[in-house]
């Protein structure tokens, strides 16, 4: 109802005094359909045929000021794709009364290419900075685009070592400088396992484990484990560092201890170390 108006509002003592009643008249209006759709662009380095695919199909469906909001967000995030990070963007109506129909333009306002002036980090209290800067594949000085953040967004999200994770821009000090500010909040990420079983082959057997997602807030994993049971002993160490020298690179190794005694189906011993 985009007629829609509070007349008045009116407020009443209660009997009791101990209150009010407050009465609000309001007019709703007519609805409204949708019509045409349409982007207009003054902004050098920006083109009107990448941006007019955003725009989706509203004809005939009812009006809906947050169908308008979704495609202003679609719209700011290509545009933030191609560099203008704070690009205004205003939605221009015109109304036909006599059929209730509205036609909107989306009004791009002149924005200047947006660089990337800072990237702040708060809140990793434990984890160190690189380990969240290495996620982005952009860095201070490159030009602003919007789908890094968000994909730096969800890599530093599935890392697991942080229970929440928001990403904001904000403006630097120039007009063409952007700040990005990443505030998480860290979880734990130690586990301590046990487990208890009996095999027909080994009888009684029991395993303990314990790892660290995130060691000494470096991002890396580190894993001990022991498994005994009636004919075996069972040692291993794992350690991993997903950003080795530096790279998209996982490196990392495994050293081991098993130890079984055969001699009751087959009279030997079995030792490995690896």
């Amino acid at each position: 109802y985009p007629d829609f108006s509070v007349l008045s509002a009116v407020a009443e003592l209660a009997p009791d005094r101990e209150g009010f009643y407050i009465t609000f008249s309001i007019e709703e209006g007519e609805q409204y359909t949708f019509g045409e759709l349409d982007i207009a662009i003054n902004t050098e380095g920006m083109n009107i045929e990448d941006y007019e695919p955003i725009l989706p199909n509203l004809t005939g469906q009812t009006y809906d000021a947050s169908l308008i909001e979704d495609v202003i967000d679609d719209i700011t995030f290509r545009a933030g794709q191609d560099g203008f990070a704070f690009t205004n963007i205003r939605p221009l109506a015109r109304r036909n009364e006599a059929e209730r129909i509205i036609d909107i333009t989306f009004a791009l306002a002149e924005g200047a290419r947006v660089y990337v002036e800072r990237i702040d980090i708060e809140g990793n209290d434990r984890t160190i900075d690189r380990v969240i800067r290495r996620q982005f594949d952009i860095v201070e000085g490159d030009a602003f685009n919007a789908r890094e953040i968000e994909n730096a967004r969800r890599r530093i999200r599935g890392l697991g070592y942080f229970s929440d994770v928001q990403l904001r821009t904000e403006r630097g000090d120039t007009e063409d400088r952007a700040r990005v500010k990443v505030e998480v909040a860290e979880q734990a990420t130690c586990r301590l396992a046990f487990g208890v079983g009996v095999s027909s082959a080994s009888g009684p057997l029991g395993e303990v484990s314990i790892s660290e997602r995130n060691l000494l807030g470096r991002g890396q994993f580190l894993r001990a484990r022991v498994q005994v049971s009636g004919d075996s002993r069972v040692f291993d160490l794992t350690f991993r560092e997903p950003a080795f020298l530096s790279r998209d690179l996982e490196a990392g190794f495994n050293i081991f201890y098993r130890d079984e005694d055969l001699n009751d189906e087959s009279d030997f011993e079995l030792t490995s170390i690896g």
